[in-house]
């Protein structure tokens, strides 16, 4: 390996590399990068759906799912954590975006309850096991 502090081997697939094998959102473990890519590969149609991807996908629908955005979410996350690594934050406007976009339902009320664990104007991700209660189905 001609670097040894790479980290990932192309930026724009960086979702991509990550598994959904956990839901313990808390650990650094959790953002691994790990899947490898090939030309074939980075063709989006041959990449499995997760959490991580899902947003990347068209749909036939004009407004976004539920699904959709809270993958958004999820994105941000995992970009946060990939750059941050365990200082990683969100910032709130992530869930107050995809909160406004909701009709009241459970998934609402969950991200209300998780825009309380704010702290200047962000969210902790590592170990902090309440977000990642809250995010756990």
């Amino acid at each position: 390996m001609e670097n040894e502090l790479a980290t990932f081997i192309n930026q724009e697939t960086c979702l991509y590399q990550l598994r959904q094998v956990r839901s313990k959102f808390h650990c650094l473990s959790t953002y691994t990068q790990c899947r490898s890519f090939s030309s074939i590969a980075r063709n989006i149609a041959f990449c499995p759906y997760t959490i991580w991807t899902l947003y990347e996908y068209d749909i036939p629908q004009k407004t976004n799912s539920q699904a959709k955005m809270i993958s958004s979410i999820f994105q941000t996350i995992a970009c946060s954590v990939i750059r941050n690594g365990p200082s990683a934050r969100v910032n709130v406007n992530c869930f107050k975006n995809v909160k406004d976009q909701l009709k009241d339902n459970v998934t609402k009320s969950i991200l209300a309850r998780i825009l309380e664990l704010e702290e200047d104007g962000f969210i902790t991700v590592i170990d902090n096991f309440e977000l990642s209660s809250l995010l756990q189905p």
